[in-house]
């Protein structure tokens, strides 16, 4: 046995995953990562992915380091088996991650870029909306990239959804260098969040978004079904992008399977409820939002009565039987509906507007749970990082007015070869919930 049998409890989803396996987590837990953001805020999410994931020695390199310790309490709190630390860049690592704002990624490139032993380095330049991600495996590449990188001033302080999804990307990449995953042709990722299907918005709609969205977020209430892999992400971000109220609707308890993905919670609290480990996480994050608990199992009895006082509902679940229950739910009770998926190194997500696009059935009338959604579900654990903000996007665009939203549409995340497809989708006319002769008229 290369691990011990805590080990192997803990990054049990990683282990049935055949690209991984025992021999890929022991890698990684030998593996060293350095972190490059701006502040301790920025490099969270990646340090947390990371440490979930079982990266044994976190480095970080910060231009502002105020509350950093915090953050290293909290990483060893979610694994016991990781070392975190501030480091120099003099520092041997088998990956680096470079992430912020074009100016920040500019200089930061080009000084690691004179190092004499080049560190394979995944790079993400990211604005409100919008990033791009690239790994570099020569020092002639980042060089090269960061003299022609087009330097802007960082925008305002708000929350940018392009970090966090590129944080969470970027541990999946530095994942895959420390197991040899990559396949070498340094591919770029370029997305736009506020469309969703990677295209450039304009000046005028960038500012929409922006003005007065800190009222409609502060009055928004979102309820969000799974405090686990997708509602950690979704939640994480909803916060501290201002959501006034956030629901939390989650009966299991955490245990340690969990803590490779589920990034809310911490290696101490194993056997809490998670719904509560996520009400003390968000509170750190965001102590002036409201947030509410539901510790109850989702039911045909109970489903009604838990959604009725939010706008908007997050599925972030795990089984297929919950999925068509909030599908109906939301549909008769006409509210949006944000729905998201994962496998291994995949994801899906799509948006449900009732009477103003598909559902749920429509995507997947007749499914064998068995089948797509197997008993041992392996999950590399900044996946459902990805999904999950993708997630919060949506919300927050359906929040603000703003955007395009991925109703009659499903994003398809593969992210062995870090890319996006989204596919557009067409109502059913003969969906027993949402077409002209309906058969489902309560749940």
């Amino acid at each position: 046995m290369l691990l011990t049998n805590k080990q192997a409890e803990r990054y049990l989803r990683h282990l049935i995953i055949p690209e991984i396996g025992e021999i890929g987590q022991k890698k990684l837990l030998d593996s060293s990562v350095i972190i490059c953001g701006e502040s301790t805020e920025e490099i969270t999410i990646p340090a947390l992915y990371l440490a979930a994931m079982g990266v044994g020695n976190i480095f970080c390199i910060l231009s502002d380091n105020r509350g950093c310790a915090s953050l290293f309490a909290d990483v060893i709190d979610l694994n016991g088996d990781v070392r975190i630390s501030e480091s120099d860049e003099r520092r041997s690592a088998d990956c680096r991650i470079i992430a912020g704002s074009s100016r920040f990624v500019s200089e930061a490139a080009l000084s690691a870029g004179s190092e004499r032993n080049f560190i394979p380095t995944v790079v993400c330049v990211s604005e409100r909306w919008r990033g791009m991600l690239q790994v570099f495996n020569d020092i002639n590449s980042l060089r090269a990239f960061a003299e022609t990188l087009e330097v802007c001033s960082r925008t305002n302080a708000s929350f940018s959804f392009a970090l966090a999804l590129g944080w969470a990307a970027c541990a999946v990449e530095a994942v895959k260098v420390c197991v040899n995953l990559c396949d070498g042709n340094n591919k770029i990722l370029s997305y736009d969040l506020l469309h969703m299907n990677f295209v450039s918005y304009g000046k005028n709609e960038q500012e929409r978004a922006i003005n007065n969205e800190a009222q409609k977020l502060s009055e928004a209430r979102v309820l969000i079904v799974g405090a686990g892999g997708l509602g950690s992400p979704a939640a994480i971000a909803l916060a501290m992008a201002g959501v006034g109220t956030i629901g939390l609707a989650d009966s299991d308890i955490i245990e340690a399977s969990n803590l490779n993905r589920q990034i809310l919670h911490r290696e101490t609290r194993i056997g809490m409820l998670k719904a509560e480990s996520a009400r003390m996480s968000l509170g750190k994050i965001n102590p002036h939002i409201r947030i509410n608990t539901h510790v109850e199992y989702l039911s045909r009895e109970n489903v009604n009565e838990i959604i009725k006082d939010y706008d908007i509902v997050v599925a972030a679940v795990d089984n297929f039987q919950t999925r068509y229950l909030l599908n109906d739910a939301c549909f008769l009770m006409k509210k949006p509906l944000v729905e998201a998926g994962v496998l291994k190194f995949d994801g899906t997500a799509t948006t449900i507007i009732p009477e103003k696009g598909h559902c749920y059935r429509c995507l997947y009338p007749n499914l064998n749970e068995r089948i797509i959604n197997p008993p041992e579900k392996g999950i590399l654990g900044a996946i459902p990082g990805v999904m999950g903000f993708i997630e919060a996007a949506e919300v927050f665009k359906i929040i603000t007015g703003t955007g395009t939203l991925l109703k009659n549409k499903i994003i398809l995340f593969d992210g062995t070869d870090m890319q996006f497809d989204c596919i557009d989708m067409d109502k059913n006319p003969v969906c027993p919930l949402c077409g002209s002769n309906p058969t489902i008229t309560h749940v």
